[in-house]
């Protein structure tokens, strides 16, 4: 080929290179946008965004203190009253997350109308107790209901919950006991991974229970109670969302407030009021041993039982129709592990398996519920928690306060 025809195609590879490499730098560059804005820092927080520190004190019977660095709010009397107890101790946190938070996740005007009212939506199938404990924080905080009640639902609309929990009992474990390690990976924009906390709840009516929650939350989305019955939800990728039904985390928080053991957990989530909005997994163990994985969503409704005593659940529904979806890699990397340590499962070993499935970036809690012993084993306040520092905390003890 003569010279003077090798110069258009030098040209063509040259002028194709450069598109390449116009694409990729685009597509790195749509990368580190969508890093910034939803799962790292984004630049605004990063600018402007304290943490607010939390500051142990009392009021109208409610406590806060610090544990080994870990915030501990105990709230009792009726849901009026411990909303304003939360209101009272958590004021500037509450105010912080609002405007940090929530008005920054919410910051397009149509995006945050379109939110409100789905959240309207979901309060008309919102608990009384909650809509009641939401109204006496608003009074105390000074935050206007509409945002907390946004801050209360947005979860069954934001795809966020990306989590993993690992559920072993008897021959599984080291002693037989139950166990339930749980890594809760959310969007954290660079705010909420400082404000993670246990809140103890001693409602007039039905169990104290605890919730590893944020400031302005009265739903959970890990938690466990007096009797030992313990909850986390994790979000499916794979249920339809009809959107008509209960708030999520909201409906788990009156599970834990009105049940005792799984089964009775079951028969709770099978009642048409408690039906949620949502799609999501509810993993569930219990002082007794029993355990399951609720697969909830409008139109479908599975329980998920162990197998040779170990329950894995991730981001997906697996059960009944859903029984063909591929499982994920996290999935999988928790049925190697448990191939390989069955029967030698204790507290630290769910923390190491744990430490080997958590999600890059936003793992902002993770914690081990031992269920039968009343002891909640948590690592917050640093991302990836799961390979932080736990800390034990013995609920069975401050349940007992109830009745002190």
């Amino acid at each position: 080929m003569s010279e003077t025809a090798r110069k258009p195609l030098r040209k063509r590879r040259w002028f194709r290179l450069l598109v390449v490499a116009a694409v990729l730098l685009l597509a790195l560059g749509a990368f580190i946008h969508l890093a910034c804005d939803i799962i790292i820092v984004p630049p605004y927080v990063r600018a402007k965004q304290t943490p607010v520190p939390f500051v142990e004190g009392q009021a109208e019977g409610a406590k806060l203190e610090i544990l080994d660095g870990i915030p501990i709010l105990t709230l009792r009397g009726s849901n009026k009253q411990m909303g304003r107890q939360a209101g009272l101790l958590l004021k500037d946190q509450i105010q912080a997350l609002i405007r940090d938070y929530l008005n920054f996740l919410f910051r397009d005007p149509a995006k945050r109308r379109k939110a409100m009212e789905k959240a309207r939506a979901l309060e008309k199938h919102m608990p009384p107790e909650c809509r009641e404990e939401l109204l006496g924080m608003s009074e105390t905080a000074g935050v206007p209901y509409e945002d907390l009640l946004l801050a209360n639902t947005f979860m069954d609309d934001y795809p966020a919950f990306l989590c993993s929990t690992l559920t072993v009992r008897g021959g599984a474990t080291a002693h037989g006991r139950p166990l339930m390690g749980r890594n809760l990976d959310f969007l954290s924009l660079g705010v909420l991974t400082h404000y993670s906390m246990l809140i103890i709840y001693h409602p007039e009516k039905g169990n104290s229970f605890a919730s590893v929650s944020w400031p302005g939350t009265v739903g959970v989305a890990s938690g466990m109670n007096s009797h030992g019955l313990a909850a986390a939800m994790l979000l499916s990728f794979n249920g339809d969302v009809t959107g008509d039904g209960a708030p999520s985390t909201l409906t788990f928080r009156m599970l834990l407030q009105r049940c005792k053991t799984v089964e009775e957990g079951i028969r709770f989530l099978q009642e048409k009021e408690n039906r949620i909005a949502s799609a999501f997994n509810l993993s569930l163990a219990d002082a007794g041993g029993e355990m399951c994985v609720a697969e909830l969503a409008g139109n479908h409704f599975e329980i998920r039982r162990p197998e040779d005593d170990v329950l894995i659940c991730t981001n997906d529904f697996i059960a009944g129709r859903y029984s063909d979806t591929p499982l994920d890699g996290r999935f999988r990397r928790m049925q190697e592990i448990v191939s390989r340590e069955r029967g030698k499962f204790d507290v630290e070993k769910i923390e190491s398996t744990m430490a080997e499935v958590y999600l890059p970036l936003i793992n902002m809690q993770c914690m081990v519920f031992a269920p039968e012993d009343g002891e909640l084993y948590l690592s917050i306040g640093g991302i990836p928690a799961a390979k932080g520092r736990f800390r034990k905390i013995d609920l069975s003890e401050r349940f007992a306060e109830a009745t002190d």
